[in-house]
């Protein structure tokens, strides 16, 4: 019988083992550009940027937000904005930043002329990846 208690005390060992192992695994956090929306009012434009941390753990920061425009595939990005006042983000949770245009700026001017398209990109030093978002304005699907 003394073997008895042996096993059921190397049970409960194994156990705690596996509840510790299942309670200290990795937690990660994954920030991503959920979003990328263009709208116009008039000769306004905005453009939102969304980011979500997909993940189970905080992500830490700090995070930088880029927007870029050009007006067909063919021409090269052109800055429009950037953030980097975005210090972490908790799992689960968004943050979303917005760009107006101003009287006579670029991307006033493209949206004028009609189509044109806009990049996000998200980087910083947490994070496991950069991602990015483009997304197509058409003045005849945007109201």
């Amino acid at each position: 019988m003394a073997g008895d208690g042996r096993e059921v005390l190397g049970m409960r060992h194994l156990l705690l083992l596996l509840i510790l192992l299942v309670f200290t695994l990795p937690s990660t956090a994954q920030a991503i550009i959920d979003d990328l929306h263009i709208s116009r009012d008039g000769d306004i434009v905005n453009i939102r940027v969304s980011v979500r941390n997909t993940g189970n753990a905080t992500q830490a920061g700090p995070m930088l937000i880029e927007v870029f425009a050009r007006q067909t595939s063919s021409d090269d990005w052109q800055p429009v904005i950037s953030w980097s006042n975005i210090p972490k983000l908790a799992s689960g949770h968004r943050v979303s930043r917005d760009y107006f245009s101003q009287d006579e700026d670029q991307v006033t001017a493209m949206a004028a002329r009609g189509l044109f398209e806009v990049r996000a990109i998200l980087s910083g030093q947490g994070l496991s990846e950069v991602t990015e978002k483009v997304a197509d304005y058409d003045p005849d699907h945007h109201h």
